[in-house]
C-alpha cells in the first residue's frame, strides 16, 4: 500500500538527495473494513479512501482531528447561502471569544493591581502598628504620604493605635 522512494544516480547507485523522498499511497490496494483498522495511519487511509460514501463517522476512528476532517467535509458540501450564514454565525463566535478574552484580561489586570494595592496597605498599616513614621512607611511601600496619613487616622478612629 505505501512505497518509500527516493533518487539514484543511475551509474553510481548513490542516493541523489537524502533529504529528498517520495511516499505513493496505493489507495487500491487498501482494503481494510472499519473493523480492522490498527493504527493512525490505517485510519488516516480508511478516511481518505471512504469520506464520499461514509455517512457516519465510524466508532473506532472518533479521533479529534478525524473528527474535525469529518466536519470539514460537511462544510464542503454547503451551497453559497448556507456556507454564507456558516461563515456569519463563525465570525459572531469569534467576535464574542475576544470580547470575552479581552473582559477576562482587562479582569485579571484590575484584580491584580487591586491585590498590589491592598497588599501594600496592609504592609503600611503592619508599619503604623510597629510605630514606623511616614517617610519610612512611604520608603517600603512607595505608597503617596497622604494615603499612609489616611491609613494611619482610620486606624486611630478604630482604636488600634
Amino acid at each position: 500500500v505505501i512505497s518509500y522512494v527516493s533518487l539514484r544516480d543511475s551509474e553510481t547507485k548513490e542516493e541523489f538527495y537524502d533529504k529528498l523522498r517520495f511516499v505513493y499511497l496505493e489507495m487500491p490496494k487498501f482494503t481494510k473494513a472499519a473493523s480492522e483498522l490498527q493504527g493512525n495511519l490505517d485510519k488516516w487511509l480508511f478516511v481518505l479512501k471512504n469520506m464520499h460514501r461514509l455517512e457516519n463517522v465510524p466508532v473506532n476512528i472518533q479521533e479529534a482531528v478525524l473528527l474535525k476532517v469529518f466536519e470539514e467535509c460537511e462544510i464542503a458540501k454547503y451551497n453559497k447561502e448556507e456556507r454564507m450564514l456558516y461563515e456569519q454565525s463563525q465570525k459572531e463566535r469569534n467576535d464574542w471569544f475576544a470580547v470575552l478574552s479581552t473582559a477576562e484580561e482587562k479582569g485579571r489586570a484590575k484584580g491584580k493591581a487591586e491585590g498590589k494595592a491592598e497588599g501594600k496597605a496592609e504592609v503600611a498599616r503592619q508599619c503604623i502598628l510597629k510605630g514606623y513614621d511616614n517617610e519610612i512607611i512611604q520608603e517600603l511601600t512607595n505608597l503617596p504620604l497622604a494615603s499612609i496619613e489616611q491609613l494611619r487616622q482610620e486606624m486611630k478612629a478604630q482604636g488600634l493605635i
